[in-house]
């Protein structure tokens, strides 16, 4: 497998909605950057937080769009083209609604699943680009809740800790890349 260079936790504008189930990829950049005392730093040119991980004598970097997550795909083309990422080479990191909450899975897929992040990474990249994700499960609402609601919504205690938790050992996937 290829070196990754880019890890990427969509997002919506981080301080608005940090809390909220959309932004558990936030949630992993961020509890990973503490892990690995790695700095995220507000770019403007990049529209979003961005730091440097130096592991294993390879740069990666380490992204939150600050963006809505519809255009996520925006602040991911551009620093790939600035440090000359390829695709090849980003893990992303998303909620997804068809995982349990509390539990993760990876995927090599250029399929969106109906996610708008990643809907919006692919119309950034090349027709039937794969992208490496981990998709952090985050339950599905009850059927009389709107789905947007849902996910926008900040989960119980509970569901915050199990989500965490996922995060935490879906975290192990990153050193297959290293």
């Amino acid at each position: 497998m290829k070196n990754i260079k880019l890890i990427v936790g969509l997002s919506n504008p981080y301080k608005e909605y940090k809390k909220t189930r959309h932004n558990v990829g936030s949630w992993f950049i961020r509890i990973l950057s503490r892990k690995v005392s790695v700095d995220l730093k507000i770019k403007n040119k990049f529209f979003g937080y961005i730091g440097l991980w130096k592991k294993c004598k390879n740069d990666i970097y380490l992204l939150i769009p600050n963006l809505y997550m519809n255009l996520n795909g925006i602040s991911i083309s551009i620093v790939s083209s600035f440090y000359k990422i390829k695709s090849d080479d980003i893990l992303i990191i998303q909620d997804d609604l068809n995982t349990d909450i509390g539990k993760y899975n990876f995927i090599n897929s250029h399929n969106s699943y109906g996610h708008n992040g990643i809907k919006n990474v692919k119309s950034k990249f090349e027709k039937n680009t794969l992208f490496k994700r981990i998709c952090i499960g985050i339950g599905k609402p009850d059927k009389n809740v709107n789905l947007s609601s849902y996910v926008l919504s900040i989960p119980t205690e509970t569901d915050k800790n199990l989500i965490i938790q996922s995060i935490e050992k879906s975290m192990h996937i990153i050193e297959k890349f290293l």
